[in-house]
């Protein structure tokens, strides 16, 4: 839906007038609606998980008491070493693509789309996120990772590029039971921006705020 709006000339002449637009957007908040009931929870956990790992394993009230006696309230355990060495298990026996052709007539395509993904991989740090989403999914059992095109990257030139994403920024289908979620209908992943940051993009007149806040309660309160 953003990338539509950002197709047009002014993101704002955008207007769920028609029957199949309402109903998409009506889709979209419900989608997000039953997520977010699913996922929250997951994301508190995953809170915890980082909590627990960086040595806050007290509760509130019992560090507070810990404090009123004067007293530290040291780790329980150390879990950070067993976390790395399962975590460090992933760049010994890394996994990485690899093209074959379907034919012999193929092995010099294959080669060379091979190349090329080593090429991509490694000058967006592939391996490095990969780790990155593998220690997450040692601690708190989620990792994700995001292939996406950066017009930015490259000086302007623009590159694929492959980053490791914070779960707390994911939402996804609750009906998906099968590994990686392979089975889900949707995942949607979505970011706060700043006021600022959205009236240096659009404007900050009082009719681009009024415009901005009608598409945003077309989608749902509070799910803008």
């Amino acid at each position: 839906m953003v990338l539509q709006l950002m197709e047009k000339k002014d993101p704002f002449d955008y207007k769920p007038s028609s029957r199949k637009d309402k109903g998409l957007l009506e889709w979209l908040n419900t989608c997000i609606t039953e997520a977010a009931m699913f996922c929250e929870p997951e994301h508190a956990r995953l809170e915890e998980n980082n909590k627990y790992e960086r040595g806050f394993q007290w509760s509130d009230g019992d560090a507070q008491r810990q404090q009123e006696k004067e007293r530290p309230a040291l780790p329980l355990n150390d879990i950070s070493k067993s976390l790395s060495s399962v975590a460090n298990r992933e760049i010994m026996d890394r996994y990485t693509p690899k093209v074959f052709g379907r034919e012999a007539s193929d092995d010099g395509v294959a080669e060379l789309l091979d190349e090329l993904s080593r090429w991509q991989r490694d000058q967006s740090e592939t391996e490095h996120e990969e780790s990155r989403a593998f220690r997450a999914t040692c601690g708190s059992g989620y990792g994700v990772m995001h292939k996406w095109w950066d017009a930015s990257a490259s000086d302007g030139m623009g590159a694929i590029v492959d980053e490791e994403v914070p779960l707390w920024t994911m939402l996804w289908d609750p009906r998906a039971r099968k590994q990686n979620l392979v089975d889900r209908r949707y995942h949607i992943s979505g970011k706060y921006v700043p006021v600022e940051e959205i009236a240096d993009q659009f404007g900050g007149s009082r009719s681009t705020k009024k415009k901005l806040k009608a598409i945003v309660g077309s989608a749902g309160k509070g799910n803008g």
